[in-house]
């Protein structure tokens, strides 16, 4: 079983080296990795070539149209026969190929294997461990951790890739078409990926801006479940998203009222 993991990235200097290294200590060091950038500004590329040889890194630099247009890229570049995407600020736990290799291979009819992920701040310290929540529980959130979710590209060539529509959710709507299509996931509780917050989906510092992103998320996901699921639980993000909107008209309120 071969696996390729992606990694997308546009000025990630500031972190992609704990990405890279992450790599070179896995266990197993048998698998295919691409870079993909969004041609960087920054010192990204001069890092990423400093692990060039070690990793024997296919690098692929070139304007996109955002995260989900350069993850999809990544996904068709792919030789392996499961994929992984690893994002510019994450990283792996050192075992975490050699665990997932072995679920593959261990029963060859999973489709998509995820793991647990340790949430870390921008300076890596510990904030909580999440375990993935119960499939069923697709129908009201997005139950994979994304971050440490392993998925064959068999799937992403039967059910399509990431929906360029959906600015932060199109990894929600992937694995909903991969539930209705029957794909056989495995859950495991070891931590695979260790994520920093503060990304496009890791929430900021829950001010303002972390309010718009969740705005955006509960608009993407209310449409993503409508189309997937029908009218039956779209009320859920319907209220979570009125909710949001208020959070977000408190705030202007009493910052216009501190500036007077």
């Amino acid at each position: 079983m071969k696996l390729t993991v992606v990694t997308v990235c546009y000025n990630s200097a500031a972190t992609i080296r704990d990405t890279l290294e992450s790599l070179v200590h896995q266990t197993d060091r048998d698998f295919e990795y691409i870079i993909v950038d969004g041609v960087s500004k920054d010192e990204t590329l001069s890092i990423v070539r400093e692990y060039q040889e070690v990793l024997s890194i296919r690098i692929v630099s070139e304007p996109d149209k955002g995260l989900y247009d350069a993850m999809n890229k990544g996904v068709r570049l792919a030789s392996g026969d499961v994929v992984a995407l690893l994002n510019s600020d994450d990283y792996y736990e050192p075992e975490t190929v050699e665990r997932v290799k072995a679920c593959f291979e261990e029963d060859p009819s999973l489709d998509i294997v995820s793991g647990a992920m340790r949430l870390v701040s921008y300076q890596k310290k510990e904030l909580r461990v999440v375990q993935n929540r119960p499939l069923e529980r697709i129908v009201y959130e997005m139950p994979l951790n994304e971050p440490a979710t392993f998925v064959k590209k068999a799937v992403y060539e039967e059910v399509g890739g990431f929906d360029l529509k959906y600015a932060v959710s199109a990894d929600y709507d992937f694995t909903c078409r991969a539930y209705k299509a029957k794909k056989k996931f495995k859950y495991i509780p070891e931590i695979l990926t260790n994520m920093r917050m503060g990304g496009l989906s890791g929430g900021g510092d829950g001010g303002v801006q972390g309010i718009r992103t969740a705005i955006q998320t509960a608009k993407d996901d209310y449409e993503i479940v409508e189309k997937n699921f029908g009218e039956t639980h779209k009320l859920h993000f319907l209220k979570k998203y009125m909710i949001l909107r208020l959070r977000m008209a408190k705030r202007y309120f009493w910052k216009s009222r501190s500036c007077r």
